[in-house]
């Protein structure tokens, strides 16, 4: 069992250290202002208060995350947290990826 959950573990690290080395990613911190969920468009997204860095997204203040999985709820929870109570919030975003204008999400946390 202990060399199982090794093994995953240096697995789930190669995954992460594969897709940072296949695509530029930035980070932010924003202070959220609005959060909204549109099936129409089938993504989760944030409007911050500043306009992303390095992206060749159209809409540089607006963050998304598609709603294929139940990461997609909890980015919207978390930034509605983040908002409700006026605390900032960091994304990781990829630099060269959009959905529908707005740079697309990998990674968030509430500070």
């Amino acid at each position: 069992m202990f060399f199982k959950t090794i093994a995953v573990r240096c697995s789930i690290l190669m995954l992460l250290v594969v897709s940072g080395v296949a695509s530029a990613a930035s980070r932010m911190v924003i202070d959220v202002v609005e959060v909204g969920l549109s099936k129409n468009t089938n993504r989760v997204f944030i409007k911050g208060d500043q306009t992303a860095e390095g992206t060749s997204c159209e809409d540089g203040k607006v963050y998304s995350m598609l709603l294929e999985g139940p990461e997609a709820y909890l980015f919207y929870s978390a930034a509605l947290t983040a908002m409700n109570e006026g605390r900032k919030m960091r994304v990781q975003y990829e630099q060269d990826a959009c959905i529908n204008g707005a740079a697309k999400v990998d990674v968030f946390w509430n500070l």
